[in-house]
């Protein structure tokens, strides 16, 4: 892992946190454009990791997380929320909670789609810190989870926090490449019918993990391939799925992992999707 990476990767998040927490920014240009630009680029359907309460007016006061949720709630048919805290935050599980009971009868509750816990896994807690109250919020307010686990190879944290990703039920899996040199914990993954995220570029940058297309092709059913990082690295959706085809993954299988991906539409539309497809191939051309 290159430790400056992560570091230049740091320094530029702060600054564009710093942008979009300026609530009036937030609404009134920056989920908009997105809006915008979603439909340029035929993309109908987007999953938002955010770490709600995190916005503010002017005079720097903190704006309330229903009000955020409200104007993230217009867009809904474009958008929905998925929760996210640090795994190097002790109190993320109390964070939850307050979301969870905030919203629990509100039109907000079914919105947000599922929690996520991130960091680097080298320098944060592991998931087995937060197993048994994560456990019980799932137990009792029945809500899902998309953690970001195993996604450095080399982690000694990485196969504790795919362990308890899988104990979790998660629906899917940040990254995950881990499991790919575990067997036993590939073997489960499939058996709980749980999905990796992969992100190809971002993993290759961020670890110099390189794609093993044997990896793609034998496991494509539990795949998605994702875009991470896009502006720190200049990469896009398209720029990971030219890699996956330059490194030897045929078309056939791309289309199964593009189909992987759509299916969490809750719009998905297979016509509209085959319709797309093909003025997708031609970034092939």
């Amino acid at each position: 892992m290159n430790n400056n990476k992560h570091l230049d990767f740091a320094i530029f998040g702060d600054v564009f946190y710093g942008i979009i927490r300026n609530y009036n920014y937030f609404c009134n240009f920056y989920l908009p454009n997105i809006v915008k630009k979603m439909n340029k680029h035929n993309i109908y359907y987007m999953e938002i990791r955010t770490k709600l309460g995190s916005c503010v007016d002017e005079t720097g006061k903190n704006i309330p997380i229903i009000s955020e949720l409200e104007e993230l709630y217009k867009y809904k048919k474009y958008f929905s929320i998925i929760v996210q805290s640090s795994k190097c935050k002790k109190d993320s599980c109390k964070f939850f909670e307050e979301i969870i009971k905030l919203t629990k009868n509100t039109k907000f509750f079914e919105f947000i789609k599922g929690y996520d816990l991130v960091g680097d896994e080298n320098k944060c807690l592991n998931l087995k810190f937060y197993y048994e109250n994560l456990k019980k919020l799932q137990d009792v307010y029945k809500i899902n989870y998309y953690m970001h686990a195993g996604e450095d190879i080399n982690g000694q944290n990485s196969l504790i926090n795919m362990d308890y990703a899988i104990k979790l039920n998660c629906i899917r899996i940040g990254h995950g490449i881990y499991s790919f040199d575990n067997l036993k914990l590939l073997n489960e993954i499939k058996e709980k019918k749980i999905y990796l995220e992969i992100c190809p570029l971002s993993n290759k940058i961020l670890f110099n993990y390189s794609l093993n297309k044997k990896n793609i092709i034998e496991n494509y059913e539990i795949i998605t391939i994702g875009s991470d990082d896009d502006n720190k690295f200049k990469t896009n959706l398209s720029s990971d799925n030219l890699y996956l085809y330059n490194s030897g993954i045929d078309l056939n299988i791309i289309k199964k992992l593009l189909l992987n991906s759509a299916k969490f539409n809750p719009y998905f539309d297979i016509a509209k999707f085959n319709t797309d497809y093909e003025k997708f191939l031609k970034i092939f051309d």
